[in-house]
């Protein structure tokens, strides 16, 4: 309902732009074209807002006007993610076959070289991760796909076989077991390595990987690497570096999207090993004559908060910020330009906190921060843009009272919690209920507890859970209040309605305050999601199963939606019907 929600550019199949997101392409673009500028640009709206629409719509008004195809390369942290995303990308585009052919199957800069390459007159389009594509990573696999070793082992066979004799046959072949399985895979890659191009192309790409000299030769240094301990993986690693820097340079992008990049922020920062620069440098325009243009989407690009703890140890959300503006800045940065944005926000800060907000020194501290950001920054958030989706989004807060149980809680883990780690105490008991039970070891604040005497503490013990006896009430305000939004009566019915029926709703589906709601939550803390869907679970579970005296392990067993062999048709409650979808009118095209 996405396309019909924000309308669709017929020509094209695309989303359709409203004024903010009209507003966000032509800052891109502006920014894109300035002479002095660094060419880098965030696009930071609000979960929700469209930035896959606006990088779309920077394609479209970049495709514009060129002779040679617009090649733009797409890194995400999901293929998943990506591969979804790259679809949307491709609707600049009028045809399926005009998709098809500026569309790049392959997924690993590595192997670029080797696969069929898009064919469109006007886009060239190449997607991939970070941490499949960028061998030279800090705590990242090395060894690669399978494909790309092989291409590397027929590569080193063809022009450097005495490597062989140093680091043995099998150095490329990594965890394959079966003798006929590497065979097939160096078999299918033979026919790329012929070419004579390639091969030079690869031979100079190694050599700048390993620094080597004019005249110098490969062998005896690596030699003497595999002497002084140079791993496999490592050995790997720099051959899958070289193929990718090679590829990169070669294909030359135009435009390099970096979405969610948070998710692989380590890619903006100086890299300090020479491997690493050559892809990642690339990719940024740190290494080459003309940078392409940069474009970063993310709705939380930096740490939005830090504790006293983390700030100590150096992971403020403050030091995040101004990172990333010096990146955004480039080489135009100025050591000026960050010392007044510190200034500026010194003084909103202050002014927050003594709620004194109207003073003339506010008032410029926030036009010095605008001006300073707008250049190279975009951030629509729902109440500053009536136009935004939604439009009667608005904040409403919710009653959640503490409750003496609350701090008893808090007591037992504030007493539980080592002396390092008792600053996090209210962090934890604030975001996750039952902190104590629900933590875990992916905590070290739970891991070196010494847990206090627990007595008169409310838990959810197994005893209860076997006998579906729920808690009372949580022993957490926001839990609570979450739950006054979510009567079983709700979460009961098993799907939710659809946006445009094709028939009148009856029974649970007719009342539209009974209807399931969509809640996004967010949370900090990696335990908050998985506790709070266990409590909302288990409360269901409890007020409609309890009576049936069923054990805990048969009801987690039931699948009551499960198609059968005599009721297979239960898949068609779930599954769309295209051809009801083509032959039918839904009521709200009716009464329309």
């Amino acid at each position: 309902m996405a396309g019909a929600e924000q309308g669709t550019d017929r020509s094209f199949g695309m989303s359709s732009l409203r004024p903010f997101q009209k507003a966000t392409v032509t800052a891109v673009l502006n920014a894109f074209k300035r002479k002095r500028g660094s060419r880098r640009f965030l696009v930071a709206d609000e979960v929700g807002l469209g930035k896959t629409v606006v990088a779309q719509h920077v394609i479209k008004r970049l495709m514009k006007g060129r002779r040679k195809p617009l090649v733009v390369f797409y890194l995400c942290s999901s293929l998943a993610i990506a591969s979804q995303n790259r679809r949307k990308l491709l609707e600049v585009l009028p045809t399926k076959e005009d998709r098809a052919a500026a569309d790049c199957p392959v997924d690993r800069l590595s192997l670029l070289k080797v696969a069929a390459q898009p064919n469109s007159p006007t886009l060239h389009l190449y997607s991939f991760t970070p941490d499949t594509s960028i061998p030279i990573r800090t705590r990242h696999r090395r060894d690669g796909r399978q494909e790309e070793r092989a291409l590397i082992h027929e590569l080193v066979r063809r022009i450097w076989p005495a490597l062989f004799k140093i680091w043995g046959t099998k150095v490329f072949r990594g965890s394959i077991r079966s003798a006929a399985t590497w065979a097939a895979a160096k078999k299918l890659q033979r026919p790329h390595v012929r070419s004579a191009g390639f091969r030079r192309a690869f031979v100079r790409s190694v050599r700048e990987e390993f620094g080597l000299e004019d005249r110098q030769k490969l062998l005896p240094v690596l030699q003497r690497k595999h002497e002084n301990g140079l791993s496999k993986l490592e050995l790997i690693a720099h051959f899958r570096n070289a193929l990718a820097a090679s590829a990169i340079e070669e294909i030359a992008p135009d435009l390099v999207i970096f979405d969610e990049f948070q998710k692989f922020r380590d890619l903006l920062e100086k890299q300090k090993n020479a491997s690493a620069r050559r892809v990642i440098g690339r990719l940024t325009g740190d290494q080459v004559e003309n940078p392409p243009a940069l474009l970063l989407l993310s709705a939380t690009p930096y740490r939005l908060f830090s504790t006293s703890v983390e700030e100590a140890s150096g992971k403020s959300h403050r030091s995040e910020f101004f990172q990333l503006i010096t990146f955004l800045y480039g080489e135009d940065d100025d050591a000026r330009r960050t010392l007044a944005l510190k200034e500026a926000f010194a003084t909103l800060e202050t002014a927050l906190r003594k709620n004194d907000q109207a003073t003339t020194d506010v008032l410029t501290a926030k036009e010095t921060v605008e001006n300073l950001l707008r250049p190279v920054m975009a951030r629509t958030e729902r109440f500053a843009c009536a136009s935004a989706p939604h439009d009667d989004f608005r904040t409403v807060p919710l009653d959640a009272p503490l409750d003496s149980d609350d701090l008893v809680v808090f007591k037992h883990l504030h007493s539980s919690l080592n002396i390092d780690h008792v600053a996090t105490a209210v962090p934890y008991w604030t975001s996750i209920p039952l902190p104590m039970q629900s933590m875990g070891n992916h905590y070290i604040a739970w891991k070196t507890r010494e847990p206090a005497n627990p007595h008169g503490v409310p838990e959810l013990t197994v005893e209860m859970r076997d006998r579906l006896q729920t808690l009372k009430q949580w022993p957490h305000p926001r839990l609570r209040a979450l739950r006054k939004m979510l009567p079983p009566e709700q979460l009961a019915i098993p799907w939710l309605s659809p946006t445009s029926p094709w028939w009148p709703l009856r029974g649970a589906w007719k009342d539209k305050e009974m209807l399931p709601k969509k809640i996004l939550i967010f949370s900090r803390f990696r335990a908050v999601p998985q506790t709070i869907a266990a409590a909302i679970s288990f409360d269901l579970e409890s007020q409609y199963l309890a009576r049936k005296k069923l054990p805990y392990s048969e009801v987690t067993r039931r699948r009551l939606f499960a198609a059968k062999a005599n009721r297979h048709t239960l898949l068609a409650v779930f599954g769309p019907s295209p051809f009801l979808i083509n032959a039918t009118r839904n009521l709200s095209f009716i009464d329309s």
